[in-house]
Protein backbone atom coordinates (compact mmCIF):
# COMPACT_ATOMS: atom_id res chain seq x y z
CA UNK A 1 0.00 0.00 0.00
CA UNK A 2 2.52 2.56 1.24
CA UNK A 3 4.66 1.41 -2.26
CA UNK A 4 1.33 2.28 -4.31
CA UNK A 5 1.39 5.93 -3.10
CA UNK A 6 5.20 7.33 -2.82
CA UNK A 7 5.98 5.78 -6.28
CA UNK A 8 3.85 8.57 -8.05
CA UNK A 9 5.18 11.25 -5.18
CA UNK A 10 8.87 10.50 -6.76
CA UNK A 11 7.62 10.81 -10.37
CA UNK A 12 6.08 13.95 -10.04
CA UNK A 13 9.72 14.92 -8.28
CA UNK A 14 11.63 13.74 -11.27
CA UNK A 15 9.54 15.15 -13.54
CA UNK A 16 9.50 18.66 -11.47
CA UNK A 17 13.37 18.43 -11.72
CA UNK A 18 13.97 17.54 -15.37
CA UNK A 19 11.79 20.87 -16.93
CA UNK A 20 13.54 23.18 -14.36
CA UNK A 21 17.28 22.20 -16.41
CA UNK A 22 18.73 24.21 -19.34
CA UNK A 23 17.22 23.63 -22.57
CA UNK A 24 17.82 24.80 -26.12
CA UNK A 25 13.43 25.26 -26.58
CA UNK A 26 13.30 28.81 -25.30
CA UNK A 27 12.13 27.27 -21.76
CA UNK A 28 12.98 29.11 -18.60
CA UNK A 29 16.88 28.60 -17.38
CA UNK A 30 17.80 28.74 -13.85
CA UNK A 31 21.16 31.21 -13.55
CA UNK A 32 23.91 30.30 -10.78
CA UNK A 33 26.34 33.22 -9.82
CA UNK A 34 29.93 32.52 -10.60
CA UNK A 35 32.51 33.65 -7.18
CA UNK A 36 36.05 34.35 -8.07
CA UNK A 37 38.80 33.00 -6.12
CA UNK A 38 40.80 34.88 -4.42
CA UNK A 39 43.76 34.84 -6.51
CA UNK A 40 41.75 35.84 -9.80
CA UNK A 41 40.56 38.95 -8.01
CA UNK A 42 44.10 40.22 -7.35
CA UNK A 43 45.14 39.66 -10.78
CA UNK A 44 42.39 41.70 -11.82
CA UNK A 45 42.63 44.75 -10.11
CA UNK A 46 46.52 45.04 -9.73
CA UNK A 47 48.37 47.61 -11.93
CA UNK A 48 52.06 47.39 -13.44
CA UNK A 49 55.01 49.53 -12.38
CA UNK A 50 56.59 51.44 -15.13
CA UNK A 51 60.35 51.03 -15.03
CA UNK A 52 63.79 51.92 -16.59
CA UNK A 53 66.35 49.51 -18.58
CA UNK A 54 70.00 51.53 -19.28
CA UNK A 55 71.28 50.19 -21.92
CA UNK A 56 75.17 48.91 -20.72
CA UNK A 57 76.73 50.14 -24.26
CA UNK A 58 77.36 53.73 -24.61
CA UNK A 59 76.94 55.21 -28.03
CA UNK A 60 79.68 56.46 -30.04
CA UNK A 61 82.28 54.96 -27.30
CA UNK A 62 83.81 52.03 -28.70
CA UNK A 63 84.21 52.72 -32.20
CA UNK A 64 87.06 55.40 -31.38
CA UNK A 65 90.20 54.68 -29.26
CA UNK A 66 89.25 58.55 -27.76
CA UNK A 67 86.45 56.91 -25.96
CA UNK A 68 86.44 53.71 -24.11
CA UNK A 69 84.46 52.37 -21.23
CA UNK A 70 86.32 50.51 -18.12
CA UNK A 71 83.77 48.61 -16.07
CA UNK A 72 83.23 48.17 -12.30
CA UNK A 73 82.95 44.96 -10.95
CA UNK A 74 79.68 44.95 -9.60
CA UNK A 75 76.58 43.23 -10.72
CA UNK A 76 74.02 44.99 -13.70
CA UNK A 77 71.49 47.26 -12.70
CA UNK A 78 69.00 48.75 -14.48
CA UNK A 79 69.55 52.34 -13.43
CA UNK A 80 73.20 52.47 -12.86
CA UNK A 81 75.88 51.96 -16.11
CA UNK A 82 78.58 49.69 -14.54
CA UNK A 83 81.53 51.43 -16.15
CA UNK A 84 83.27 54.38 -16.10
CA UNK A 85 83.20 56.77 -19.53
CA UNK A 86 86.86 57.54 -20.25
CA UNK A 87 86.66 60.15 -23.00
CA UNK A 88 88.49 63.12 -24.40
CA UNK A 89 87.32 67.01 -23.98
CA UNK A 90 87.06 67.27 -27.86
CA UNK A 91 84.49 64.06 -27.98
CA UNK A 92 82.92 64.58 -24.77
CA UNK A 93 82.44 68.46 -26.78
CA UNK A 94 82.47 67.75 -30.17
CA UNK A 95 80.96 70.13 -32.85
CA UNK A 96 78.78 67.16 -34.11
CA UNK A 97 75.91 66.29 -30.95
CA UNK A 98 75.60 62.92 -33.04
CA UNK A 99 79.51 62.39 -32.58
CA UNK A 100 79.33 62.46 -28.99
CA UNK A 101 79.51 60.21 -26.27
CA UNK A 102 75.50 59.23 -25.52
CA UNK A 103 73.45 56.88 -23.02
CA UNK A 104 70.07 55.19 -24.19
CA UNK A 105 67.15 53.94 -22.02
CA UNK A 106 63.79 52.57 -22.51
CA UNK A 107 60.99 52.99 -20.33
CA UNK A 108 59.12 49.23 -19.83
CA UNK A 109 55.42 48.70 -18.60
CA UNK A 110 54.13 51.93 -19.61
CA UNK A 111 51.80 52.71 -23.00
CA UNK A 112 54.32 55.41 -24.50
CA UNK A 113 50.92 56.70 -26.51
CA UNK A 114 50.17 57.81 -23.22
CA UNK A 115 53.57 60.08 -22.72
CA UNK A 116 52.72 63.79 -22.54
CA UNK A 117 56.27 65.00 -21.51
CA UNK A 118 59.56 63.41 -20.69
CA UNK A 119 61.82 65.69 -18.96
CA UNK A 120 65.44 65.47 -17.45
CA UNK A 121 67.18 67.30 -14.63
CA UNK A 122 71.38 66.79 -14.60
CA UNK A 123 72.70 66.04 -11.07
CA UNK A 124 76.60 66.23 -10.10
CA UNK A 125 77.18 64.76 -6.38
CA UNK A 126 80.96 64.36 -4.66
CA UNK A 127 82.41 61.50 -2.95
CA UNK A 128 80.16 62.06 -0.04
CA UNK A 129 76.44 62.38 -2.26
CA UNK A 130 76.38 66.12 -1.68
CA UNK A 131 74.91 68.04 -4.40
CA UNK A 132 77.39 70.00 -6.15
CA UNK A 133 75.84 70.77 -9.70
CA UNK A 134 72.53 70.72 -10.49
CA UNK A 135 70.86 72.21 -13.66
CA UNK A 136 67.28 72.84 -14.37
CA UNK A 137 64.84 70.58 -16.04
CA UNK A 138 64.96 70.10 -20.42
CA UNK A 139 63.04 68.02 -22.19
CA UNK A 140 63.85 65.04 -24.22
CA UNK A 141 62.36 63.06 -26.99
CA UNK A 142 61.18 59.45 -27.20
CA UNK A 143 62.51 57.77 -30.42
CA UNK A 144 60.31 54.93 -30.88
CA UNK A 145 60.39 53.64 -27.31
CA UNK A 146 63.95 54.78 -26.67
CA UNK A 147 65.59 57.64 -25.29
CA UNK A 148 69.09 58.56 -26.43
CA UNK A 149 70.72 61.45 -24.57
CA UNK A 150 74.65 62.88 -25.45
CA UNK A 151 76.55 63.46 -22.96
CA UNK A 152 77.10 66.40 -24.21
CA UNK A 153 78.17 70.01 -22.78
CA UNK A 154 75.31 71.99 -24.63
CA UNK A 155 72.70 69.46 -23.08
CA UNK A 156 74.30 69.01 -19.44
CA UNK A 157 76.05 71.98 -19.20
CA UNK A 158 79.83 72.32 -18.29
CA UNK A 159 80.16 70.59 -15.53
CA UNK A 160 79.66 67.15 -16.97
CA UNK A 161 83.14 68.15 -18.83
CA UNK A 162 85.14 68.43 -15.91
CA UNK A 163 84.18 65.20 -14.27
CA UNK A 164 86.63 62.95 -11.99
CA UNK A 165 85.89 59.04 -11.89
CA UNK A 166 84.51 59.23 -7.84
CA UNK A 167 81.65 61.76 -8.86
CA UNK A 168 78.46 60.96 -9.73
CA UNK A 169 76.18 62.11 -12.84
CA UNK A 170 72.55 61.72 -11.92
CA UNK A 171 70.13 62.13 -14.68
CA UNK A 172 66.51 62.81 -12.91
CA UNK A 173 64.31 61.56 -15.55
CA UNK A 174 60.74 62.82 -15.05
CA UNK A 175 57.60 61.21 -17.21
CA UNK A 176 53.89 62.89 -17.23
CA UNK A 177 51.20 60.83 -18.98
CA UNK A 178 47.90 61.58 -20.21
CA UNK A 179 45.67 60.22 -16.98
CA UNK A 180 47.85 62.80 -14.95
CA UNK A 181 50.05 60.36 -13.73
CA UNK A 182 53.93 61.55 -12.97
CA UNK A 183 56.56 58.74 -12.66
CA UNK A 184 59.92 59.63 -11.66
CA UNK A 185 63.35 57.48 -12.07
CA UNK A 186 67.26 58.06 -11.26
CA UNK A 187 69.87 57.07 -13.84
CA UNK A 188 73.32 57.13 -12.44
CA UNK A 189 76.76 57.48 -14.57
CA UNK A 190 80.54 57.65 -13.97
CA UNK A 191 82.78 60.39 -16.28
CA UNK A 192 86.34 61.03 -16.36
CA UNK A 193 87.42 64.03 -18.14
CA UNK A 194 90.94 66.06 -18.79
CA UNK A 195 89.06 69.30 -19.09
CA UNK A 196 90.07 71.88 -15.83
CA UNK A 197 89.36 74.77 -18.10
CA UNK A 198 88.61 75.51 -21.49
CA UNK A 199 90.30 79.20 -21.50
CA UNK A 200 93.61 79.44 -22.23
CA UNK A 201 95.57 82.56 -21.07
CA UNK A 202 98.80 83.42 -22.96
CA UNK A 203 100.48 86.87 -23.01
CA UNK A 204 101.23 88.63 -26.46
CA UNK A 205 105.17 88.46 -26.49
CA UNK A 206 105.11 91.45 -28.48
CA UNK A 207 104.03 94.29 -25.54
CA UNK A 208 107.81 94.26 -24.98
CA UNK A 209 107.91 96.44 -28.03
CA UNK A 210 104.80 99.04 -27.61
CA UNK A 211 105.80 102.75 -26.94
CA UNK A 212 105.83 102.09 -22.79
CA UNK A 213 108.81 99.34 -22.68
CA UNK A 214 110.57 101.68 -25.77
CA UNK A 215 110.04 104.80 -24.31
CA UNK A 216 109.95 106.66 -27.85
CA UNK A 217 106.98 108.13 -27.28
CA UNK A 218 105.55 110.92 -24.99
CA UNK A 219 101.51 109.55 -24.36
CA UNK A 220 99.21 110.30 -21.62
CA UNK A 221 98.05 106.43 -22.20
CA UNK A 222 100.04 103.22 -22.17
CA UNK A 223 99.47 99.95 -23.53
CA UNK A 224 101.25 98.01 -20.66
CA UNK A 225 99.81 94.57 -21.19
CA UNK A 226 97.90 92.30 -23.65
CA UNK A 227 96.83 88.90 -22.76
CA UNK A 228 94.55 86.73 -25.36
CA UNK A 229 91.92 84.43 -24.31
CA UNK A 230 91.45 81.72 -26.42
CA UNK A 231 87.83 79.01 -26.11
CA UNK A 232 89.71 75.63 -27.36
CA UNK A 233 85.75 74.94 -26.86
CA UNK A 234 83.42 74.57 -29.82
CA UNK A 235 80.92 76.33 -27.28
CA UNK A 236 80.22 80.20 -26.76
CA UNK A 237 81.65 80.29 -22.67
CA UNK A 238 81.00 83.60 -20.52
CA UNK A 239 84.35 84.40 -18.36
CA UNK A 240 84.53 86.58 -15.01
CA UNK A 241 88.23 87.63 -14.72
CA UNK A 242 90.52 89.53 -12.04
CA UNK A 243 93.79 91.02 -12.67
CA UNK A 244 96.01 92.12 -9.50
CA UNK A 245 98.48 94.04 -11.22
CA UNK A 246 101.46 96.36 -10.01
CA UNK A 247 102.87 98.57 -12.20
CA UNK A 248 105.25 102.15 -12.04
CA UNK A 249 107.09 104.42 -13.99
CA UNK A 250 110.49 105.40 -12.49
CA UNK A 251 112.19 108.95 -13.86
CA UNK A 252 115.66 109.03 -12.72
CA UNK A 253 116.29 112.94 -12.87
CA UNK A 254 119.78 114.93 -12.46
CA UNK A 255 119.21 117.98 -10.34
CA UNK A 256 122.12 120.72 -10.83
CA UNK A 257 122.48 124.31 -9.52
CA UNK A 258 125.69 126.65 -8.81
CA UNK A 259 127.39 126.89 -5.91
CA UNK A 260 129.65 130.38 -4.66
CA UNK A 261 132.73 130.04 -3.77
CA UNK A 262 135.61 132.03 -3.01
CA UNK A 263 139.38 131.77 -2.45
CA UNK A 264 142.14 134.69 -0.79
CA UNK A 265 144.91 136.20 -2.88
CA UNK A 266 147.41 137.51 -0.38
CA UNK A 267 149.17 140.95 -0.78
CA UNK A 268 151.09 141.53 -3.19
CA UNK A 269 154.16 144.12 -3.55
CA UNK A 270 153.47 146.73 -4.48
CA UNK A 271 149.31 146.49 -4.21
CA UNK A 272 148.36 147.17 -0.48
CA UNK A 273 144.86 145.72 -0.79
CA UNK A 274 144.03 142.44 0.00
CA UNK A 275 142.19 140.27 -2.71
CA UNK A 276 139.80 137.68 -2.88
CA UNK A 277 139.07 135.26 -5.86
CA UNK A 278 135.05 134.69 -6.50
CA UNK A 279 133.92 131.66 -8.76
CA UNK A 280 131.12 129.43 -8.88
CA UNK A 281 131.15 125.32 -9.21
CA UNK A 282 128.40 123.25 -10.38
CA UNK A 283 127.04 120.80 -7.32
CA UNK A 284 124.53 117.68 -8.67
CA UNK A 285 122.28 115.53 -7.02
CA UNK A 286 120.13 112.39 -8.42
CA UNK A 287 116.12 112.43 -7.62
CA UNK A 288 113.24 110.19 -8.78
CA UNK A 289 110.15 110.81 -9.93
CA UNK A 290 107.75 107.46 -9.73
CA UNK A 291 103.96 107.53 -11.66
CA UNK A 292 101.74 105.02 -9.75
CA UNK A 293 98.54 104.96 -12.78
CA UNK A 294 95.15 104.20 -12.89
CA UNK A 295 94.03 101.84 -15.35
CA UNK A 296 91.12 101.11 -18.08
CA UNK A 297 90.89 97.80 -20.27
CA UNK A 298 89.95 97.48 -23.66
CA UNK A 299 88.68 94.34 -24.79
CA UNK A 300 90.03 93.64 -28.48
CA UNK A 301 88.14 91.01 -30.71
CA UNK A 302 88.97 90.84 -34.96
CA UNK A 303 91.16 93.83 -34.39
CA UNK A 304 89.13 96.19 -33.35
CA UNK A 305 89.14 97.43 -29.51
CA UNK A 306 86.12 97.98 -26.98
CA UNK A 307 86.39 99.95 -23.47
CA UNK A 308 85.41 96.75 -20.48
CA UNK A 309 83.86 98.44 -17.38
CA UNK A 310 85.92 97.23 -14.02
CA UNK A 311 85.93 98.06 -10.75
CA UNK A 312 88.91 98.47 -8.90
CA UNK A 313 90.63 97.66 -5.24
CA UNK A 314 93.45 99.04 -4.47
CA UNK A 315 95.90 97.46 -2.01
CA UNK A 316 98.90 99.26 -1.01
CA UNK A 317 101.09 99.27 -4.76
CA UNK A 318 98.44 96.80 -6.16
CA UNK A 319 95.76 96.91 -7.93
CA UNK A 320 92.97 94.64 -8.49
CA UNK A 321 91.02 95.22 -11.92
CA UNK A 322 87.65 93.38 -11.45
CA UNK A 323 85.59 92.21 -14.86
CA UNK A 324 82.85 90.09 -15.33
CA UNK A 325 80.43 88.58 -18.66
CA UNK A 326 83.15 88.69 -21.46
CA UNK A 327 81.42 86.28 -23.94
CA UNK A 328 84.13 84.37 -25.88
CA UNK A 329 82.53 82.80 -29.33
CA UNK A 330 83.35 78.84 -29.83
CA UNK A 331 86.97 78.57 -30.60
CA UNK A 332 87.44 82.72 -30.76
CA UNK A 333 90.32 84.49 -29.39
CA UNK A 334 89.79 87.11 -28.03
CA UNK A 335 92.46 90.22 -26.53
CA UNK A 336 92.42 91.45 -23.36
CA UNK A 337 94.58 95.19 -23.60
CA UNK A 338 95.29 97.12 -20.33
CA UNK A 339 96.69 100.61 -20.49
CA UNK A 340 97.92 102.77 -17.74
CA UNK A 341 96.56 106.61 -17.57
CA UNK A 342 99.34 108.71 -15.79
CA UNK A 343 99.38 112.09 -14.32
CA UNK A 344 101.81 113.95 -16.45
CA UNK A 345 104.30 116.22 -14.73
CA UNK A 346 105.51 118.78 -17.26
CA UNK A 347 106.93 121.56 -15.39
CA UNK A 348 109.78 119.63 -13.71
CA UNK A 349 112.16 119.32 -16.74
CA UNK A 350 114.24 122.70 -17.29
CA UNK A 351 115.58 125.33 -15.25
CA UNK A 352 113.39 126.33 -12.52
CA UNK A 353 113.82 130.16 -10.34
CA UNK A 354 117.02 132.70 -10.39
CA UNK A 355 119.97 133.11 -8.39
CA UNK A 356 122.47 135.72 -8.21
CA UNK A 357 126.24 134.93 -7.52
CA UNK A 358 129.42 136.79 -7.97
CA UNK A 359 132.54 136.12 -10.10
CA UNK A 360 135.60 137.79 -10.42
CA UNK A 361 137.85 139.57 -7.82
CA UNK A 362 136.61 142.26 -4.83
CA UNK A 363 139.24 144.03 -1.99
CA UNK A 364 136.10 142.74 0.44
CA UNK A 365 135.30 139.45 1.91
CA UNK A 366 132.02 139.79 2.18
CA UNK A 367 129.73 140.70 -0.93
CA UNK A 368 126.07 140.84 -1.44
CA UNK A 369 124.50 142.38 -4.58
CA UNK A 370 124.23 145.79 -2.75
CA UNK A 371 127.94 145.77 -1.10
CA UNK A 372 129.84 148.87 -1.40
CA UNK A 373 131.41 150.31 -4.75
CA UNK A 374 134.68 149.37 -3.52
CA UNK A 375 134.15 145.49 -3.47
CA UNK A 376 133.44 145.69 -6.89
CA UNK A 377 136.46 148.20 -7.82
CA UNK A 378 139.67 148.38 -7.83
CA UNK A 379 142.91 150.56 -8.88
CA UNK A 380 144.56 148.33 -11.76
CA UNK A 381 147.20 146.28 -10.22
CA UNK A 382 150.22 147.37 -13.20
CA UNK A 383 152.99 145.78 -10.70
CA UNK A 384 155.15 147.99 -11.81
CA UNK A 385 157.43 150.72 -9.34
CA UNK A 386 157.74 153.22 -12.63
CA UNK A 387 156.70 156.75 -11.65
CA UNK A 388 153.91 156.61 -14.38
CA UNK A 389 152.48 153.75 -12.48
CA UNK A 390 152.25 155.37 -9.25
CA UNK A 391 150.37 158.00 -10.49
CA UNK A 392 148.00 156.07 -12.10
CA UNK A 393 147.90 154.46 -8.86
CA UNK A 394 147.65 157.14 -6.60
CA UNK A 395 144.95 158.86 -8.85
CA UNK A 396 143.01 155.57 -8.32
CA UNK A 397 143.13 155.69 -5.06
CA UNK A 398 141.89 158.88 -4.82
CA UNK A 399 139.20 157.71 -6.79
CA UNK A 400 138.82 154.68 -4.45
CA UNK A 401 138.43 157.16 -1.42
CA UNK A 402 135.66 158.97 -3.07
CA UNK A 403 133.69 156.25 -3.82
CA UNK A 404 134.00 154.02 -1.07
CA UNK A 405 130.04 154.87 0.87
CA UNK A 406 128.76 154.87 -1.66
CA UNK A 407 126.91 151.23 -2.72
CA UNK A 408 126.95 149.21 -5.73
CA UNK A 409 125.27 149.50 -8.46
CA UNK A 410 124.84 153.49 -7.53
CA UNK A 411 128.43 153.99 -8.45
CA UNK A 412 127.62 156.73 -11.02
CA UNK A 413 130.25 158.09 -13.20
CA UNK A 414 132.65 158.57 -10.21
CA UNK A 415 134.41 155.40 -11.74
CA UNK A 416 135.95 157.22 -14.53
CA UNK A 417 137.57 154.54 -17.16
CA UNK A 418 141.10 153.24 -16.90
CA UNK A 419 142.19 154.56 -13.60
CA UNK A 420 139.82 152.15 -11.41
CA UNK A 421 138.69 149.05 -12.85
CA UNK A 422 135.86 146.87 -12.19
CA UNK A 423 137.16 143.32 -11.07
CA UNK A 424 133.62 141.49 -9.77
CA UNK A 425 130.81 141.48 -11.13
CA UNK A 426 127.16 139.79 -10.81
CA UNK A 427 125.71 136.99 -12.88
CA UNK A 428 122.50 134.86 -12.49
CA UNK A 429 122.23 131.45 -12.59
CA UNK A 430 119.09 129.02 -12.44
CA UNK A 431 118.14 128.11 -8.77
CA UNK A 432 118.14 124.57 -9.89
CA UNK A 433 118.28 122.50 -13.44
CA UNK A 434 116.43 119.36 -13.87
CA UNK A 435 116.91 117.09 -16.84
CA UNK A 436 115.53 113.51 -17.42
CA UNK A 437 118.68 111.11 -17.46
CA UNK A 438 116.97 107.78 -17.20
CA UNK A 439 113.41 105.69 -16.79
CA UNK A 440 112.79 102.62 -15.47
CA UNK A 441 109.73 100.75 -16.41
CA UNK A 442 108.22 97.61 -14.30
CA UNK A 443 104.62 95.85 -14.71
CA UNK A 444 103.53 92.74 -12.53
CA UNK A 445 100.68 91.08 -13.16
CA UNK A 446 98.40 88.27 -12.32
CA UNK A 447 95.59 86.81 -14.46
CA UNK A 448 92.42 85.13 -12.62
CA UNK A 449 89.58 83.78 -15.01
CA UNK A 450 86.60 82.19 -14.24
CA UNK A 451 84.69 80.57 -16.78
CA UNK A 452 81.32 79.15 -17.55
CA UNK A 453 79.42 77.35 -20.47
CA UNK A 454 76.75 80.33 -22.17
CA UNK A 455 73.37 80.26 -20.55
CA UNK A 456 74.94 77.85 -17.41
CA UNK A 457 76.19 80.25 -15.24
CA UNK A 458 74.10 80.67 -12.86
CA UNK A 459 74.05 76.75 -12.70
CA UNK A 460 77.91 75.26 -12.81
CA UNK A 461 81.10 76.51 -14.05
CA UNK A 462 84.27 75.39 -15.14
CA UNK A 463 86.63 77.05 -12.46
CA UNK A 464 89.16 79.01 -12.01
CA UNK A 465 92.28 79.21 -13.37
CA UNK A 466 95.43 81.80 -12.56
CA UNK A 467 98.57 82.46 -14.61
CA UNK A 468 101.14 84.40 -12.69
CA UNK A 469 103.33 86.35 -15.73
CA UNK A 470 107.07 87.14 -15.81
CA UNK A 471 107.94 90.02 -14.52
CA UNK A 472 108.21 92.92 -17.85
CA UNK A 473 110.90 95.09 -16.90
CA UNK A 474 112.44 98.06 -19.38
CA UNK A 475 115.42 100.22 -18.53
CA UNK A 476 117.16 103.07 -20.56
CA UNK A 477 119.88 105.69 -19.41
CA UNK A 478 121.30 106.04 -16.07
CA UNK A 479 119.14 104.13 -13.57
CA UNK A 480 121.59 103.78 -10.61
CA UNK A 481 119.29 103.80 -7.74
CA UNK A 482 122.09 104.13 -5.43
CA UNK A 483 123.09 107.69 -6.30
CA UNK A 484 119.32 108.61 -5.69
CA UNK A 485 118.53 111.01 -2.86
CA UNK A 486 115.53 109.37 -0.65
CA UNK A 487 114.52 113.39 0.14
CA UNK A 488 114.30 114.57 -3.76
CA UNK A 489 111.60 112.68 -5.11
CA UNK A 490 108.29 113.63 -7.09
CA UNK A 491 105.00 112.35 -7.92
CA UNK A 492 104.10 112.22 -12.10
CA UNK A 493 105.01 110.73 -15.19
CA UNK A 494 108.10 112.88 -16.65
CA UNK A 495 107.59 113.42 -20.42
CA UNK A 496 110.43 113.36 -22.47
CA UNK A 497 112.49 111.01 -24.67
CA UNK A 498 115.96 109.71 -23.99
Amino acid sequence: MKVKILLPLLLSILALLTSCSPMNDGSQKRRIAKISSPEEEVAATTDTTPYIILNQEVINCSETPKCHLESFNEPVSNNKLNSIIYADSDIMSGNNINEAPAISFVVKELDPSTIMTTSMKYIKKDSLGEIIIQNNDIEINNEVDNYTVPIHSSILGSGILISAPYEKHVLNIKIKTSDNKNHEFYLELFIASNTINPVLIERDAQIINSPYYKMDEVLDTFLIDSISLKNTLPFAVVVDGEINITNETSAFLLETHKVQQKSFLPKQNGYPYDMYNWYTSTASEYSSATAEPTYLIKLEKNGTEEELPISTNYNGPESILLYSDVEIEGNQNIKINVYANYTINNNLIGDHGQMSLFEGKSICSSVTPYSRCTCFFAPPDLQDDSLTALLFYNSANTIMLNIQNLYYPNCGNSVPNGLVTQQLSIVSYPQKTISLIGRLHHTDAKYTITSWLKGYKEQDGFGSTTNTMDTLESEKGNTNAGLLNPALSYMGYIPGLL
